[in-house]
């Protein structure tokens, strides 16, 4: 992963990316050594793009594939609802807590969503700052209350002496999006379910032809899945190539599941891609895949 910052008018922004994905955005003056300026990567220009026009009162919101949000499956839930919440608007805990309710048919608290909202790793452009208390008061913001209302008092809002908002009208989307949620297979669970099987770091990626084709390997590259049952040093060894050049295998501690259905034949509902890479210096080059169920539906 990969740093740089960015000077907004309420402090110094960390932005962490790999390529044109983001990965984290916070306000942190405590930035890493080698930290650059946003505004000098290439690969960051839409974000910066986007958070100039947002700090000088536009609304803005990055495309989906842009933003890497990783969670668990509940915590992206949360994460895609807060998308969902207009610029200049605020909802409650408790009314997204009713709203995931109706999309997903679970139940569901107004602590348990504040607690997946507070893990937000992407400040800003995923609104978690416009989520406030029943009463409309400024609650539950990692960067403090002082930042939050300064957020939303450029997109429009206004407070009172007490930090609570004028006019206090949260939007619900409880509506928003159910019917989607209707038109899917109804003998289907009322939610998308994770298609993960497991994320793993491939290993002997130093020994092998990774760097044939180092410079054609980004986050998102589809790879290749090799069962090798004659490996005289592992039965369950699964190989992990692209194009043909073999980057290395997979754990061999936690290979079995993998291996057996490659073994007998069923590669084929297996996908598997490169969710993050590192190449810093001075460090072996550290690869990690997801290996996902296609979804045949």
């Amino acid at each position: 992963m990969l740093s740089a910052y960015y000077q907004s008018k309420l402090g110094v922004i960390q932005l962490t990316y790999q390529g044109d994905h983001l990965y984290g955005l916070s306000f942190d003056d405590d930035l890493p050594q080698d930290s650059q300026p946003a505004d000098s990567c290439p690969e960051l220009e839409e974000v910066c793009q986007a958070l100039d026009a947002y700090f000088a009162g536009q609304a803005v919101q990055l495309a989906p594939e842009s933003l890497v949000l990783q969670g668990t499956p509940f915590q992206e839930r949360v994460w895609a609802l807060l998308r969902e919440i207009p610029y200049g608007q605020v909802t409650t805990y408790g009314d997204l807590a009713k709203t995931y309710e109706v999309r997903y048919q679970t139940s569901m608290s107004a602590q348990a969503i504040g607690g997946a909202v507070g893990r937000n790793p992407i400040a800003v452009l995923v609104p978690c700052h416009r989520v406030v208390s029943s009463r409309g008061q400024l609650t539950g913001y990692a960067y403090g209350p002082q930042r939050k209302q300064a957020l939303l008092e450029g997109e429009g809002l206004t407070f009172d002496d007490r930090g609570q908002v004028i006019n206090f009208s949260p939007i619900n989307l409880k509506n928003k999006g159910a019917e989607e949620m209707e038109k899917k297979d109804k003998y289907l669970v009322k939610y998308d379910r994770s298609r993960e099987l497991d994320s793993f770091k491939v290993e002997g990626f130093r020994y092998y032809d990774g760097l044939d084709v180092i410079d054609d390997l980004k986050v998102g590259t589809s790879v290749d899945l090799l069962v090798e049952a004659d490996n005289p040093y592992d039965s369950d060894a699964v190989q992990v190539a692209y194009k043909g050049y073999q980057l290395g295998y997979l754990p061999a501690d936690n290979n079995h599941f993998i291996s057996q259905l490659l073994y007998f034949g069923h590669g084929n509902i297996l996908e598997a891609r490169i969710l993050s890479l590192n190449f810093d210096q001075g460090i072996e080059p550290l690869i990690t895949i997801q290996v996902r169920i296609k979804d045949k539906r």
